[in-house]
């Protein structure tokens, strides 16, 4: 096992769920840097990297840090992967077949000490294509298995947990089992009569303006809110329409999910309208997107148990003016030049300002926008009415005066360099009463000691009844100079740590300064993002925050940046 020059043995780990059941992350590495120590050819000098995943899939090999590994083999820094099971690296045989090739076209072996091959060998590659077959054809068996469940599942109608939906919660049902007497449990949707009035109320409404858009300005105007207090978003709302769970399983929902290919697990005689439908399997779950939907061919469709909010025609004519609307929706553009989009807020309802172009440019070519709240913007000025500042004055003003704060002369510089000389006087005090405590400790070892060798020599047991009182009583003092010693290390580890992150901001600033106004606007973006915590608007002064630091400019005095005045625009 002989490393490449400059390259090193990569170590791989992954676990699919946070619990304590399986082979842990620890577990695994830990057996895969004893096999790698019990190699002949290892040695002290060896580099070994560790990349871990913990709760992600073995499905695909979309993984955070699988994927800094594959960069770092495909830049050829990786010699050896080492894993503690085939697994653990990909159950799809594509993927790993193709990861496979490219790892060969790097020259970096693949090793898995469970199944004991190494695809440095002939043998081990015939191996390992043997198991990673058997565990694809274990993987679609497991998939098949599930499905059937599922479909068992579905016929039930019943309810199989997660969030509910508006207007509805779940209620857990007792049944015993006929086989076995056992007791069995279920759940099944129990309407909620003040959330089903919420639903009618949003429904009617996008009927009547034929736009969420327009139906979130009328939550917002209304205070009409969901369960988490929160104002209904075009998002909210999409999802909340397009959930089957509100449609009667009738004909019509029979015929528009069968129109769509979905499967349908219950024959139409069933779809009689009493009861409302169950969609089971629409979710894509292997993912952390949990908005990502399967093909509608994978869709199980099933009559509930619960009642329906609106009948199937309702449902689908809401389905027909869903994709029409999207059809025309506005789309937002999604080139602009604002700089402090997701930083700026409003002051007086705390919302985000997000940028709103005008039809017009400055006399350098650049395009004019305003920041607009958006709590004003969606309840059409009626829960908040601030003046829209223009966007292109705050951006300049906020950029000139990050680039001030580096010179020598500046408040905020001068009150960086005293706040890293009163660390360093600190630590300095620090370190002395560290010295002298560890001196103490010393000296308390060297007593206890010397208690000890003389308790071997004496038989009186008075004396040796003292001695061990002052052992007792020089350890107890032992243990209180041991924990303040603990104490101080980690206060010290923070003031590193602090002085650390203030050298660094030291740093940005004085990048920031000299090559700002070279960057890129997404470069310029990520650079504010780094140095500012947040932006206030209150309608005549801009507030500055930067990050880790209180009010920095609180009553800075700035120009007047109302919002622009179009002429001759809607």
């Amino acid at each position: 096992m002989k490393t490449k020059e400059n390259r090193y043995i990569a170590i791989y780990a992954r676990k699919s769920k946070l619990t304590h059941t399986g082979e842990s992350i620890a577990i695994q590495i830990d057996k895969c840097r004893s096999y790698i120590r019990s190699l002949p050819e290892y040695d002290n000098n060896t580099e070994i990297k560790i990349y871990q995943d913990e709760g992600y899939s073995g499905g695909n090999i979309d993984r955070p840090d699988f994927q800094r590994l594959l960069t770092d083999c495909m830049a050829d820094k990786v010699s050896i992967i080492v894993c503690y099971r085939l697994d653990r690296i990909s159950r799809n045989l594509a993927d790993f077949t193709q990861l496979n090739q490219k790892l060969i076209q790097h020259k970096t072996s693949f090793i898995s000490i469970s199944e004991y091959f190494d695809t440095s060998t002939p043998t081990g590659n015939l191996m390992l294509n043997m198991v990673m077959s058997f565990a694809q054809m274990e993987r679609e068996t497991i998939a098949l298995r599930i499905r059937d469940n599922m479909l068992g599942l579905a016929r039930t109608g019943r309810w199989l947990g997660g969030t509910t939906p508006l207007g509805y919660e779940s209620v857990q049902l007792e049944h015993t089992d006929s086989m076995t007497g056992k007791v069995r449990y279920s759940h099944k949707l129990e309407y909620i009569p003040e959330e089903e009035i919420i639903y009618h109320t949003l429904v009617n409404k996008y009927f009547e303006k034929g736009s969420l858009t327009a139906v979130e300005t009328f939550s917002h105007q209304t205070g009409l809110k969901t369960r988490n207090d929160k104002y209904f978003s075009r998002y909210a709302l999409q999802a909340i329409f397009k959930n089957p769970v509100y449609a009667s399983a009738d004909t019509d929902t029979y015929h528009y999910f069968k129109s769509i290919n979905a499967q349908i697990c219950m024959d139409i005689s069933l779809f009689d309208g009493k009861h409302g439908l169950m969609v089971y399997n629409k979710l894509d779950q292997s993912t952390e997107q949990s908005h990502l939907e399967h093909p509608t061919e994978e869709w199980i469709v099933a009559v509930g148990q619960h009642k329906p909010f609106i009948s199937g025609k309702q449902w689908v004519a809401l389905q027909d003016r869903l994709k029409n609307g999207q059809k025309r929706a506005y789309r937002r553009p999604r080139k602009n030049t604002a700089l402090l989009s997701g930083l700026i807020r409003c002051a007086n309802c705390h919302s985000y300002m997000r940028p709103k172009n005008y039809n017009r440019t400055d006399q350098n070519g650049n395009k004019i926008f305003a920041y607009m709240c958006e709590e004003k913007s969606k309840s059409k000025g009626q829960n908040c009415n601030m003046k829209n500042p223009r966007g292109n004055d705050v951006d300049h003003f906020i950029c000139d005066e990050i680039k001030k704060l580096p010179r020598n002369t500046s408040i905020f510089m001068q009150q960086l360099n005293s706040a890293e000389q009163l660390l360093l006087k600190e630590s300095n005090h620090s370190q002395s009463e560290l010295t002298l405590l560890n001196v103490s400790l010393k000296d308390k070892d060297n007593r206890i000691n010397t208690l000890l060798k003389t308790l071997s020599q004496i038989d009186n047991s008075i004396t040796l009844q003292y001695i061990n009182e002052e052992i007792s009583k020089l350890h107890s003092e032992k243990e209180d100079i041991e924990r303040q010693i603990k104490e101080l290390d980690l206060v010290e580890q923070d003031k590193s740590k602090i002085y650390d992150e203030l050298s660094a901001l030291q740093d940005k600033l004085s990048d920031f300064s000299s090559t700002f106004d070279l960057m890129p606007i997404d470069d310029k973006r990520t650079a504010l993002r780094k140095l500012v915590k947040t932006v206030l608007w209150d309608g005549n002064t801009v507030h500055l925050y930067l990050t880790g630091s209180e009010d920095i400019f609180s009553d800075t005095d700035t120009p007047d940046i109302s919002e622009p005045i179009e002429r001759g625009c809607k």
